[in-house]
């Protein structure tokens, strides 16, 4: 469907067996505003940069360096955009999202990046 609004699916944590994260696919609008997000952090960290490296950088990224499409995106707001619950007993909330472990935050983001990937026939046809 077209439209995200609802769409939900659950995961098991690999890391912590019988855990579970409940996430809803997010909206054009809001990976575009992870990827100002980004773009306005990177652009912060690049002011700060003397003109030598600053080239250095760009022919990296240039080169193709950047392997994983969801680099480009700002984690933490994807994280608490995306994050709708969880079996935890903590409640989920930003600050909750927040305090996750590294492993389990990057786990997470990736699962989330997974989406943005086209979707094939059965996967499409099963929801």
């Amino acid at each position: 469907m077209a439209i995200v609004t609802g769409q939900t699916w659950e995961a098991e944590i690999p890391h912590e067996p019988g855990e579970k994260i409940t996430f809803r696919r997010l909206s054009w609008k809001e990976w575009d505003k992870a990827l100002e997000a980004k773009q306005a952090s990177s652009l912060e960290n690049i002011s700060k940069i003397s003109g030598d490296v600053f080239k250095a950088l760009k022919d990296v990224e240039s080169a193709g360096t950047q392997r994983n499409p969801g680099d480009k995106f700002d984690k933490g707001i994807v994280l608490e955009a995306s994050i709708v619950g969880w079996t935890y007993p903590e409640k989920v909330n930003r600050d909750t999202i927040n305090a996750l472990d590294d492993a389990t935050a990057d786990w997470a983001y990736q699962e989330i990046v997974k989406t943005l990937k086209p979707r094939t026939d059965t996967e499409q046809k099963n929801g």
